[in-house]
This record gives structure tokens, sequence and C-alpha cells, in this order.
């Protein structure tokens, strides 16, 4: 499992930062993440000048990780993985309950899915190759890395007292150690796959977005949601013509992004409002395989804890299979 391989990975690296020091450039109140860090750093790079002149254990480790090209260049692979990962759990999921549950799929909608899977794969396989090649020994964590007096070099460029000629001094580092990066990063696997195959990320992407309007049009017309505010047009319309327009944007959106699990949902509620229980059933199992679960195999929920949607739709396609069961004695 190609997933399971890089999340272990992940979970690896997120131990040697800590025997780093890394996570001290987070706040003490901040739950200390692998996704909290990148952001944090993220946020400091863009006005070093913020940060550097503090002179603190923060700047520091800011000017540690600046300077920590490995770190950087895992930073840059690490965009998004959680999402190829969902992608492909998601997908086979989707797959797998088409071939033995409830879900029904158009020929488009199946071949969309297969060539969503083979994308994220393919990404996650290149990320795994990428954090493989650039691991580091544990045993060493605390002991390597920018050095001291580097880091010192870094931070007294903030301290120069004119300020074009400190300007000047940081822009030639910050390009120094931007040189860096991408010197290694065109030797890693995901920045050459993402080129490879950009056409198909963009059009990932596009379809993506186009959902996610859809979504957003779904969430406005369908009545029983109150986290919307309803513009005076839609508010206009009965109920029943409202899940009716929800339901037609959920459905469209599906067709674009058929792994979006609030879609399923919408189109579940309003199939199951408006359409009847065959559409409904099979919009409601798939929104379950995109929680990674299964109707019939109660190891997939059994001890965790559901949600209100998903403890719903997991009743209602249970109690449509015993029903259909029993009409088939």
């Amino acid at each position: 499992d190609v997933a399971r391989d890089v999340a272990v990975l992940v979970s690896v690296t997120e131990g040697f930062y800590r025997e780093r020091g890394y996570f001290d450039l987070l706040d003490p109140l901040e739950e200390p993440t692998l996704d909290a860090l990148h952001d944090k750093f993220e946020t400091y790079s863009q006005d070093p000048g913020s940060i550097a002149p503090r002179r603190d254990f923060v700047a520091r480790t800011f000017a540690r990780l600046f300077l920590d090209t490995r770190f950087r260049a895992r930073l840059e692979v690490l965009r998004g993985w959680q999402a190829e990962a969902a992608e492909v759990r998601g997908g086979l999921g989707v797959l797998r309950s088409a071939a033995h549950g409830f879900v029904t799929l158009d020929e488009l909608q199946g071949q969309n899915i297969a060539r969503r899977i083979d994308l994220a794969a393919a990404a996650l396989r290149s990320l795994r190759n990428d954090l493989s090649s650039l691991r580091e020994a544990m045993e060493t964590a605390a002991m390597t890395g920018p050095d001291d007096q580097e880091v010192d070099e870094f931070l007294a460029l903030f301290d120069i007292g004119e300020r074009a000629a400190r300007e000047a001094r940081v822009a030639e580092a910050v390009a120094v150690a931007d040189d860096r990066i991408h010197r290694m990063s065109e030797l890693l696997f995901l920045p050459r796959l993402e080129a490879a195959a950009s056409d198909d990320f963009a059009r990932r992407a596009a379809d993506a977005s186009r959902a996610r309007s859809l979504l957003e049009a779904a969430r406005v017309a369908f009545p029983e949601n109150d986290e919307t505010e309803t513009p005076r047009e839609i508010a206009r319309l009965s109920k029943s013509r409202r899940r009716k327009l929800a339901r037609e944007n959920a459905v469209l959106g599906l067709a674009y992004d058929p792994l979006n699990d609030e879609l399923a949902w919408i189109a579940a509620e309003t199939s199951r409002l408006v359409y009847g229980e065959l559409e409904a059933v099979s919009h409601y199992d798939r929104f379950l395989a995109l929680r990674g679960i299964v109707h019939s195999d109660d190891r997939t929920y059994n001890g965790r804890a559901l949600t209100e949607r998903e403890t719903g739709a997991l009743f209602y396609v249970q109690e449509f299979e015993r029903i259909t069961e029993g009409a088939g004695r």
C-alpha cells in the first residue's frame, strides 16, 4: 500500500524534526504537527525580516530551517500528500462499492475515477522515492543540519544598518538558498512527474474547481442546510424545487469530482426526498465509501466515532439492504 508507506515515512520525518528541535518554531499553544510547522515556516519565509532580527530561539530555529536544504525540499514534495492518499483510498472504495455494494457509476465516471487513482498513486510512488532519498539518520538528528556559525552569519545580515545594503545581502543569501533547493528538486521524482503529467494535474484541478462551485450552489439551494445564507431568488422557491435544484447541482458536481463526499451526501439526501430510495442508496453508499466505511463490514466502523451524517447514511443503506433481501426471499 503506497499510501501507507508514505504515511510511515512522513511519521519518521516528523520524529526526525522533533529530535532536531524544529518544532520550537511554533508557539507554545499551537498543536505541534507537521502541517503547522510547514505553515509557520512559510509565513515567516514571506517576510524573514519580521522574525530574524529577534535573535531569540524562534528566530534561530527559523534560520536553521531556512538553511536546511533537505527540509525545504521535503516541504515542497509533501504539499498535498494527504489529498493524494485520500484520492487513492476514496477512489478504490467507490469502485469496490460499485462492484459489491449499491454505488452506481456510468462509464465516464468509472473511467474518471480510474484515471484519478492512477495519477494519485503515481504521485505517491514518486513521493515515497523522494522521502526515501532525502531520509537522514535519526541517530545524528541533533548533530546535523546547519551549524551555529551558518545560523549566526545568516541572522547577522539583518543587523546591517544601511537598509539598501541589508536588503541586498539578504536577497543574495535567499537566492543562494533557493538555488540549492532548485538544484536538489531537479533530482527528485515528484517534481519531474508533475512536469511530465502537468496536463493531467491541471485537468484534475480544473474539475475540482468546477465541482466546488457546484457544491456551493447545492449548499445554497438545499433548504435543510441552515449553514449558508440563502439568496432571495432561491428563498422564494418552494422546498421541493430547491431540493431538485440542489440535487441537479450535486449530481453535476459528482460528474466533475466523483470523489467529493459532501456532493455525494447532498445528492443522497435530495434524492431520498425527491426521487426515492434506489437513487438515494447509491449516493449514500458512495458517501460511506469515501469516508472509509463499508456498510457490510462492521470492522470499518465499529469502535469509530461516527458523525451524524455517517450514522444516518449507514442506517439507510443497511435498512435498504435488509428490506430488499427480505423481499427477495
